[in-house]
C-alpha cells in the first residue's frame, strides 16, 4: 500500500548479523515502517535506483551495529579507489543458491569514461552511477546482492549501492548508484 510516496509493508530487517539463518546474538530485528523509493527511479534504465527504509523504532548502536560513513556534498567524485562490497547474493552466477554468510570482495573504483567504454557507449551508465571491479572488470554478483554497499578508502565511506550489471562475472563491472548524487534527497526524506 502506498501512503505519501511511502510503500508500507509487513516486513522486518535483521540488522547486525553476518548470517542469514544462524543467530549469533549480535543481531536485532526491526520492523520496516515504510520503503521510500526515489520518485525519479526508472526501472528500465536503473536511473535513480535508490530507496530509503524507514524503521519503526530507532536502532541502538553496538559493536555489530554502527552508523554508515556517508560522503558529503563536497565528495561528489570519490577519490579513494580501493573499495570493497559485501552481500548475500548467489554463490555462483545463475545458481539460484544464496550464501548463508555475508561474503565480501575487494574492488577498484573505475573512471566513468572507462565504465562507459566497457558498456560500449550504450547510454546505460547514467551520471548518478559509478562502477567498480576487480582486475578482470568483473566480480561474481547477482540475485540477492541488490542494495549491497560499495565502501571505499581507509574509512570505509559508503559511496555506492549495488544496482545492476550486464553479464555479471563475464567482463562487465557491477554498477552502483552513487550516494553523493542523492544527499539532498536523503536529507529531505530524513528530516520530513
Amino acid at each position: 500500500m502506498m501512503m505519501n510516496n511511502r510503500l508500507v509493508l509487513g516486513i522486518a530487517a535483521i540488522i547486525g548479523s553476518c548470517f542469514v539463518t544462524e543467530v549469533d546474538g549480535a543481531e536485532v530485528q526491526v520492523r520496516i515502517a515504510a520503503v521510500i523509493p526515489n520518485e525519479l527511479y526508472q526501472e528500465a534504465t536503473h536511473f535513480d535506483d535508490i530507496a530509503l527504509l524507514e524503521l519503526a523504532e530507532p536502532l541502538t548502536w553496538s559493536e555489530a551495529i554502527q552508523p554508515g560513513n556517508f560522503p558529503t556534498v563536497d565528495d561528489e567524485n570519490p577519490t579513494a579507489t580501493n573499495c570493497k562490497t559485501a552481500g548475500w547474493g548467489e554463490v555462483e552466477a545463475g545458481s539460484g543458491v544464496s550464501s548463508p554468510v555475508l561474503l565480501g570482495t575487494d574492488l577498484t573504483l573505475m573512471a566513468d569514461s572507462d565504465c562507459r567504454d566497457i558498456y560500449l557507449g550504450t547510454g546505460l551508465i547514467g551520471s548518478s552511477m559509478i562502477c567498480a571491479a576487480s582486475e578482470t572488470n568483473s566480480v561474481p554478483c547477482g540475485v540477492g546482492d541488490d542494495g549491497a554497499p560499495l565502501m571505499c578508502g581507509d574509512d570505509n565511506q559508503i559511496v555506492g549501492i549495488y544496482s545492476w550489471s550486464e553479464g555479471c562475472g563475464e567482463g562487465f563491472p557491477p554498477v552502483f548508484t552513487q550516494i553523493s548524487q542523492f544527499l539532498t534527497w536523503i536529507d529531505e526524506i530524513a528530516n520530513a
